[in-house]
């Protein structure tokens, strides 16, 4: 009260002024601040008075309040005698310091300075919150009351993990539940200025659920379907494992997850009884039932070894068994799926000179050799035609065309060729007619270019690039990239068609086949065999299986083999 007087005295003389002077009015209020009282647990009350109003117009007053890290503006518009009752924001034992404040249309007034040691304040009240039940990273909104205005005195916590707040008001609090592994019901916790509160109704965290898998025994490369709810609410990243082996996926919904079957290296001759573990955000859970990895490749008997080395060429079926021409002895070599056996198919030889890289085209009852490369790498234009009844060659007018490389496709009873040099040829080769397409449109390297079918549909492939060949306006359509190159003492890639399906063996280790309904290339299975990646290899395809015959290589002891990739 004295401190009061002191300061009213002054006030008094200063608007004396001069006996002489004219009295003018006063622009700007005069603020005093008062001593704060009712101090408890719950808060404090603070007062103030305007002394003097002044002329100018005023728009705001209330209190500052600080402890020398936080300040707080409380506006309390009401008369020239106001006080407020502050119960959030005080921490007990703390020293604050409080001083009126008056806003005007010209100037910001302070009152004086007085300072209060805090006892605390009202512990926060939660009414309610929405939603009540959700996933990682959704937002709720928690109302109450007695919250902080700093964001840092407010702290949520959902099944005891902090969550991150968003928004504050005096009657409401924006936060997104934090990502976890627990699903089920939790507490909403709040602590403001470490007073807790705990929500009454708890808040249902939702996992993710399988309903069914589209299969449980398929071979690698294979894409299985998983079904279900929730499946990626809990966070963007999602991964799914077959037992210690990471499964690729290729699309993934809330309901729906498409999943390749992995590679089980190195168990890839075996079956593997693997555990499907599902994982969403930080959820996880695990199939109850087991999912078998089918053994993708069996073990048949190898091509026949001669005393010198042997060079079998592109292989051919023809009547449910596979044939391969060995260029070097001149023979042809048969392969009986039924008693697992090899033999050679008749007693002619080839009657010409020794070349490679041919095209081997059955048709009825005759396969045609077409074109190839002579020791020099010199293409050439030759035709001959072997007959599978009589195991006669004979050869026919030279063609219009010669290729270092090439790939055939066979569309709507038509025979194509593709050359490396990027010619498309259609051919009639038991009527000796020939017609030039357009040329393809991007250029082949590394002696790789290949055709297959997928879907009814020709594709043709390339290092880097895959197409679509369009019939009707016989155009070249881009489709997927890929990432097939050449590598140094490598095999160059080679491709095959198997269950209307286009396949890669890259560097002749690692085999790929494309998912048309994904324009995708997947890749399916390793070649099991050591050496792989400096193996020629042989291919031919019997029924639903493709069989791949590692024929030479610098490391005598990992050919000649036979091994049967099936799905």
């Amino acid at each position: 009260m004295k401190k009061h007087l002191i300061i009213l005295s002054t006030i008094i003389i200063i608007i004396s002024g001069c006996k002489d002077a004219e009295i003018q009015p006063k622009v700007n209020p005069l603020i005093i601040t008062k001593e704060v009282t009712e101090i408890d647990a719950n808060g404090v009350t603070l007062g103030a008075e305007i002394l003097v109003p002044g002329t100018a117009k005023i728009t705001d007053y209330g209190f500052i309040v600080s402890d020398g890290a936080n300040t707080l503006k409380i506006s309390t518009f009401a008369s020239n005698k106001f006080t407020t009752k502050i119960m959030t924001d005080l921490k007990p034992k703390v020293i604050y310091s409080c001083k009126a404040y008056v806003t005007t249309n010209q100037k910001l007034v302070y009152g004086n300075s007085v300072k209060f040691i805090s006892l605390g304040s009202t512990p926060p009240i939660i009414f309610d919150y929405n939603p009540k039940t959700g996933f990682d990273g959704d937002t709720v909104k928690l109302k109450g009351k007695y919250f902080s205005s700093f964001a840092a005195n407010n702290q949520i916590s959902v099944n005891n993990i902090a969550a991150k707040i968003i928004s504050i008001t005096d009657s409401s609090i924006v936060f997104i539940t934090p990502f976890q592994s627990f699903t089920g019901a939790a507490d909403i916790t709040l602590d403001v200025n470490t007073k807790k509160v705990t929500s009454t109704q708890k808040f249902t965290i939702i996992g993710p659920q399988i309903n069914s898998i589209s299969s449980l025994s398929e071979t690698s490369g294979k894409v299985v379907t998983i079904t279900g709810t929730n499946l990626i609410r809990n966070g963007s990243n999602t991964t799914i494992n077959f037992g210690q082996y990471q499964a690729e996926i290729l699309n993934k919904t809330n309901n729906r997850i498409d999943v390749v079957v992995p590679i089980p290296t190195p168990n890839i001759m075996v079956d593997n009884y693997t555990t499907l573990y599902f994982a969403n955000g930080l959820k996880t859970l695990t199939y109850p039932s087991t999912f078998k990895i089918k053994k993708s490749w069996i073990a048949k008997s190898p091509p026949l070894l001669f005393d010198w080395p042997t060079s079998y060429q592109s292989g051919f079926t023809y009547n449910g068994k596979g044939y391969l021409h060995d260029v070097n002895h001149g023979y042809m070599y048969e392969y009986n799926p039924t008693t697992d056996s090899w033999r050679q198919y008749g007693t002619t030889a080839f009657p010409s000179n020794i070349y490679s890289k041919s095209l081997y085209i059955p048709s009825n009852n005759q396969v045609f050799r077409v074109g190839g490369v002579d020791y020099l790498y010199r293409p050439l234009n030759y035709l001959w035609t072997y007959n599978l009844a009589d195991t006669k060659w004979t050869m026919k007018n030279n063609l219009p065309f010669s290729f270092s490389d090439a790939s055939y496709f066979t569309l709507d009873n038509q025979t194509y060729i593709l050359t490396y040099e990027g010619q498309l040829w259609q051919c009639d080769f038991e009527k000796e007619q020939y017609k030039r397409l357009k040329d393809f449109p991007s250029k082949f390297v590394d002696y790789f270019v290949s055709t297959f079918i997928a879907n009814g549909n020709v594709y043709a492939v390339q290092y880097g690039k895959t197409w679509l060949y369009d019939k009707q306006n016989d155009t070249w359509i881009p489709k997927t990239s890929n990432n097939f190159s050449k590598q140094t003492y490598s095999v160059f890639a080679q491709c095959f068609t198997c269950n209307n399906t286009g396949y890669v063996l890259n560097n002749g280790t690692d085999l790929y086949k494309y998912d048309y309904v994904f324009d995708k290339w997947i890749f399916a299975t390793r070649f099991p065999s050591v050496w792989r990646g400096e193996s020629e290899k042989n291919i031919f395809i019997l029924g639903n299986d493709a069989y791949i015959a590692p024929t030479f290589t610098n490391y005598s002891y990992d050919s000649p083999h036979t091994y049967v990739y099936q799905e």
